[in-house]
């Protein structure tokens, strides 16, 4: 049994999801008739960007508990937005599926879904957020395709790599290409390669800053607004 220690690309997947956002943007502008309703008020718009965040990783994490193995307490949260990443990680491995329904839940519930729904209800913000949503969602899906590509007896494990991912597998994954991923590291598997901080929210620093200074910014704008 080895392990394979892969990062992500986050220069690439920045690049994807600016594309992502601009076609799925552009095909909505051909689907909808009324464009005014995409009148979004800005300082509703700020707030529920970052609810979106929130809910895309509490989404995440419930993912990992939708087949009922995963012990709860095994699951952090985190900010780092010196990355620009919001990040759920999971310090127990768990099967190929789990991890698969673990990836799709955010880009399914408050992507696709609400995608539809916005469409039908003819509601901007709906569209809107659920577009943003899947555009920021690139990573996850890059990380299901390289997933599926793998042998169905793996086993998926977040050590301390906010981005980045160990897969543990009895056959030999080396040699094997996938796009968006990079292989940091590889060697033989013991019960000793295990996650050592266990932090249950990990806000950095400067995400603690940078939020602050976000914050402030829609305070200011419901001021000005008054």
């Amino acid at each position: 049994m080895k392990y394979y220690t892969y990062k992500l690309k986050l220069g690439l997947l920045n690049i994807l999801s600016i594309i992502l956002f601009i076609f799925l943007f552009c095909l909505t502008l051909l689907i909808v008739d009324d464009l005014t309703m995409f009148n979004i008020n800005f300082t509703v718009f700020l707030i529920l960007v970052l609810g979106l965040m929130i809910v895309h990783e509490l989404l995440h994490g419930l993912g990992f508990l939708s087949l009922g193995k995963i012990n709860k307490n095994n699951i952090t949260f985190g900010i780092e937005l010196e990355k620009g990443i919001f990040y759920t990680m999971c310090k127990e491995s768990v099967s190929k599926l789990n991890i698969i329904v673990a990836l799709l839940f955010p880009f399914v519930l408050i992507g696709l879904l609400t995608y539809i729904i916005g469409l039908v209800c003819q509601s901007g913000v709906l569209i809107f957020l659920s577009i943003i949503n899947m555009a920021s969602s690139i990573g996850d899906l890059i990380m299901v395709i390289a997933i599926l590509e793998m042998p169905n007896d793996i086993k998926y494990l977040d050590l301390d790599n906010t981005n980045g991912f160990t897969i543990i597998s009895k056959s030999d994954l080396s040699k094997e290409k996938y796009f968006g991923i990079r292989l940091e590291n590889t060697g033989k598997y013991t019960d000793k390669i295990k996650a050592k901080d266990y932090q249950k929210i990990r806000i950095t620093k400067l995400s603690k800053w940078l939020l602050l200074v976000y914050l402030v910014l829609i305070l200011i704008v419901i001021i000005i607004n008054v």
